[in-house]
């Protein structure tokens, strides 16, 4: 860049940066430039969304039997013990993490 902006007339140096700086832009961050997330505010965020999920999944259960999808209600069934699985592990891991948390503010 320095040997280009020598070899053109000073006149052309605005134009030449100018050029250069629209080349080197980077993309934008994280959806279009947004700050990152910090590890808490991810959390609140997978919480809520997970929340909303347990709620619309919950009101599908009750309205209807497995056995009334018909075909599908085997491959149904086999994600809703694997969710099951997964809940259950979460579930062990959020009694661990809000025990810990009740203790230390039982000690403050």
């Amino acid at each position: 860049m320095v040997e280009e902006l020598l070899a053109a007339p000073p006149q052309q140096w605005p134009g030449l940066l100018e050029k250069k700086k629209q080349a080197t832009v980077t993309p934008a961050g994280p959806k279009g430039g947004q700050r990152r997330r910090s590890p808490g505010e991810q959390m609140v965020a997978d919480a809520w969304a997970m929340k909303r999920l347990a709620v619309r999944l919950h009101a599908r259960l009750l309205e209807r039997s497995l056995a009334s999808l018909g075909g599908s209600s085997g491959a149904v069934s086999r994600e809703l013990t694997e969710l099951h699985g997964a809940l259950g592990a979460l579930m062990t891991t959020l009694e661990a993490r809000l025990g810990a948390q009740g203790e230390r503010n039982a000690e403050a």
